[in-house]
């Protein structure tokens, strides 16, 4: 072993210098200045105006870093998921090392609810981790997300202002979230989401817009401490929780910033309303939808201190027709009742009729509020309609159709009628969109 170490063979060293060495690819080098600015337009507009599986635009595309990064900016900023497979894609490209551009920066806003009932709780996490500056998360009703994927949005997400959690289904037990990473958090809404109590004490004071739903882990008095360290809260909205149905009295006293409350369950009752309107505040919006009230919670609102801009009742079947009458005569409120509340009511209206819709609302005449809430009705198509005094009237229909701008003001239109547009067939119109 030794010897042959020692001997040189000189034919194997001659067939080693003449091996071809091997070749290393160059990288490739940016093209973007030979693209002219009419080039990179057209290139655009072909991949946002026309066909995206254009060839020729995808490949001068790829041509130009300049074109990669209007395209991530303008495409992939607000990015809806439409199946799997796309989802799939997406967090492949975004995680992937080869990119020429980080496509994972220029991501705002994603919805998850397409594919929530898929496992994506793997992908989940590589997408917080490579989209930090992502400011609106929807996770739609149910989602398969797990606990600890939750956890890493306060540790990569910095920037997010709204975030929607529904139901968890791969982890029905409840748990500890920590929002205090989520500094910029402004709108929040825990749908059927197994928190535990603590974890609203981890939301922080940047909240404006808070809705809770189904969640019935969180009892009165945590509740209540937890608006008592929030007084800044514009928009409240409590649906159907267990333990939230009684004395919203105790729980309004400290949002003196309040503007908008939604109070919905079949729970709420005259006993939960009572003490409400004695609260000196002032509310944009008062919305009470499937509950139980009767003719006395809205006799106390009208006697009361709270002032309410606009009365919003959907489904509320224990409401007679004289609570009608009662709210004409308030002149700073504007009511809206669902025809569907209570079927056995007969109204005596005065309608301009639109294309069909699937509600029908029926609004107080309220001739002070015409000019102030003209703008809010733009872009609604509901049936606006007066009640009259139900005495010996009858209903009323115009002979021709009557057509309003939507740029008409409301000040030119007759005093029972105010600014409407037209849904289209796909719309669904709700109060809740007033």
């Amino acid at each position: 072993m030794l010897l042959r170490n020692r001997i040189r063979f000189p034919l194997m060293k001659k067939r080693q210098q003449k091996m071809a060495p091997k070749s290393v690819k160059r990288p490739r080098s940016n093209s973007c200045k030979q693209l002219p600015y009419e080039i990179q337009e057209i290139i655009c507009n072909l991949l946002l105006n026309q066909d995206e599986s254009n060839s020729f635009a995808l490949t001068g595309m790829r041509a130009s870093i300049t074109l990669n990064l209007f395209i991530a900016n303008t495409v992939h900023r607000h990015f809806q998921f439409k199946n799997y497979l796309q989802f799939i894609g997406f967090v492949n490209t975004i995680s992937s090392e080869k990119t020429i551009i980080p496509y994972g920066l220029y991501v705002r806003e994603i919805d998850l609810t397409p594919v929530n009932k898929y496992g994506i709780d793997m992908r989940m996490k590589k997408l917080i981790i490579h989209c930090p500056n992502l400011v609106k998360i929807k996770f739609g009703e149910s989602t398969s997300v797990k606990a600890d994927t939750l956890q890493l949005m306060g540790r990569y997400c910095h920037n997010v202002h709204t975030l929607e959690i529904g139901g968890m289904i791969s982890f029905p037990f409840m748990f500890d979230c920590d929002f205090s990473g989520m500094t910029e958090l402004q709108s929040l809404s825990l749908l059927t989401t197994p928190l535990q109590a603590t974890s609203l004490d981890t939301i922080p004071f940047s909240i404006r817009h808070f809705c809770i739903a189904h969640m019935d882990a969180i009892r009165h008095e945590e509740f209540a401490t937890f608006l008592k360290r929030h007084p800044q809260l514009i928009s409240l909205s409590i649906r159907r929780c267990r333990y939230l149905n009684v004395d919203f009295a105790a729980l309004l006293l400290s949002l003196t910033q309040l503007q908008k409350l939604e109070l919905t369950g079949p729970d709420i009752n005259d006993a939960s309303m009572k003490g409400l309107f004695d609260v000196p505040m002032q509310l944009d919006t008062l919305r009470l939808c499937n509950t139980k009230i009767t003719n006395k919670t809205l006799e106390a609102l009208v006697r009361g201190r709270l002032v309410v801009q606009h009365l919003e009742l959907d489904q509320n079947v224990h409401l007679s027709r004289s609570i009608i009458d009662i709210l004409k005569k308030s002149q700073s409120m504007e009511t809206t009742l669902d025809q569907k509340s209570n079927p056995h009511l007969e109204y005596a209206m005065l309608i301009i009729y639109s294309p069909p819709l699937k509600k029908q609302q029926i609004f107080a005449d309220i001739p002070s509020m015409i000019t102030e809430r003209s703008a809010v009705f733009e872009e609604r198509s509901l049936d606006t309609i007066k009640v009259a005094s139900l005495s010996n009237t009858h209903l009323q229909q115009p002979s021709t159709e009557t057509g309003i701008k939507k740029s008409q003001s409301a000040v030119s239109l007759p005093r029972y009628c105010r600014q409407v547009t037209p849904f289209h067939d796909t719309d669904d119109p709700s109060p809740t969109d007033l």
